[in-house]
């Protein structure tokens, strides 16, 4: 690596007090734009108003909540949970009283996801890097909204983000013989689990994982009873947390069954319970499906699109720069450009490899048999390989200080203002965008559903 561009190839040292200073500060700002997010939307996502119809009936008959609808119980338990503190803070019993505690989950899921962010960052770049990325990513117009809405997205990615950075430690367990590794990689499996309990994709962490895990072994050929014993009690304690709901329904997922994602059931639409379905004619059911992300495109290309959302396209342009330099600079003639890119460490080497070999042929496979993928599907995956893009940016600003009369500007002002420039024009597009203009899911939903009384009233509250 070359020494005169510390910012990108400082090792990644010890955590220290001014980095946790600066991650309270990107925290500050990103519930900002949350918040003003917030106060700029004019509904809740149409699959939030059955979120928030699920939590408000929680209380009453769990078991029921869970079995009859097709949506998981995890996060409309933790919204009524919420829901509680919000009464007690002083708010009036009523619909705005649930959103409100919808949205107040998924805030504080994001924040939190926003913190495995930057502790992935740091164990597989460093510490720069991991404040980069946790900034950038952070204000992203697509994870921005997510965070500021009522669905359990949020809570389902922070679970997976934290059982990723279990995940991590546990490699690092596993190098050194540690012998509690196992105990760990469980933790991370109870995450696995309650991600699950919010979104059922949440057990391919396990997977990545196991892959993760499994790599190091046939490398080092090292302590394979610790790895077997640390996949099992991740397996264990995840399926542990899932098994009651998975007894409760039958399955693995009352609205993506493995039938439906495999191709062998053909998808006919997609299922509401009882007590949120809306009649095919009535405008709100048309407005659901125009609303639904349904293509025809070809499945690589709508993975792009999607992860580029995801991403936000600029950041994603960024990642796209760090593998296209990847392949010309370190694997070809001009390695002295490549010499300045940012590597990740061994364990992030596998860990990226890994999420992209698990995510991507799962999506493939959804998209191909039930003909539709949103950037809430690839998330997860644009989250944990984040870190590439804020070291695409790092690389732009040391190869521009090698040419011209950029050679006189140290690398580091030109990759301040580099950053700068990006966090304008993404914070920019997130702050000016509108969720939900002019929609109003909560009305349409509850008057065409029969649910809400003569002033057009939500069900809830």
């Amino acid at each position: 690596m070359n020494s005169s561009f510390p910012i990108a190839t400082a090792a990644r040292g010890p955590l220290t007090r001014k980095h946790l200073l600066v991650l309270m500060g990107i925290l500050v700002v990103c519930a900002g734009v949350r918040l003003w997010l917030i106060h700029r939307s004019d509904s809740t996502a149409k699959d939030g108003v059955i979120y928030l119809e699920m939590a408000s009936k929680w209380d009453s008959n769990p078991a029921e909540v869970a079995k009859n609808y097709d949506y998981p119980p995890g996060y409309p338990a933790a919204v009524a949970g919420v829901h509680r503190l919000v009464l007690i803070a002083g708010m009036a019993d009523g619909h705005e009283s649930w959103e409100w505690a919808g949205r107040a989950v998924s805030v504080v899921s994001s924040l939190s996801a926003m913190v495995a962010i930057y502790f992935l960052a740091g164990l597989t770049f460093n510490w720069h890097i991991a404040a980069l990325t946790t900034l950038l990513f952070g204000i992203g117009r697509k994870w921005s909204c997510l965070g500021a809405d009522a669905l359990s997205d949020c809570l389902a990615i922070s679970m997976q983000l934290w059982a990723t950075v279990g995940a991590l430690a546990v490699l690092s367990m596993l190098r050194r013989g540690v012998r509690w590794a196992p105990a760990v990689a469980a933790g991370a499996g109870m995450l696995a689990g309650l991600g699950y309990l919010a979104r059922p994709e949440s057990l391919w962490v396990i997977f990545v994982a196991c892959i993760v895990w499994l790599g190091r072994y046939v490398i080092r050929r090292r302590n394979l009873w610790l790895t077997l014993a640390s996949i099992v009690a991740m397996a264990a304690a995840a399926g542990a947390v899932a098994a009651p709901y998975m007894m409760t329904i039958g399955g693995l997922s009352n609205k993506k069954s493995m039938g439906r994602i495999s191709g062998l059931v053909s998808l006919v639409g997609d299922a509401r319970p009882a007590a949120s379905v809306l009649p095919a004619s009535t405008p709100s059911a048309a407005a659901a499906v125009e609303d639904e992300d349904v293509h025809t495109s070809s499945t690589a290309l709508k993975l792009l699109q999607q992860i580029i959302a995801a991403f936000q396209p600029i950041i994603a342009g960024f990642f796209l720069v760090w593998l296209l330099g990847l392949a010309v600079f370190c694997w070809g003639p001009g390695r002295a450009m490549g010499s300045l890119m940012p590597m990740p460490t061994n364990a992030g080497k596998a860990l990226f490899v890994a999420a992209a070999v698990v995510v991507l042929p799962i999506l493939a496979l959804l998209h191909h048999t039930t003909g539709y993928m949103s950037h809430r599907h690839v998330m997860f995956l644009a989250a944990v390989l984040s870190p590439l893009a804020a070291a695409g940016i790092l690389w732009v600003a040391g190869v521009a200080s090698r040419v011209g009369k950029l050679r006189r500007v140290r690398p580091e002002l030109i990759a301040f203002i580099l950053v700068c420039v990006v966090f304008v024009c993404v914070a920019f597009d997130t702050i000016q965008y509108r969720p939900h203009r002019n929609k109003n899911y909560v009305h349409h939903a509850h008057t065409h559903a029969g649910l809400a009384g003569s002033h057009g009233k939500p069900s809830y509250g």
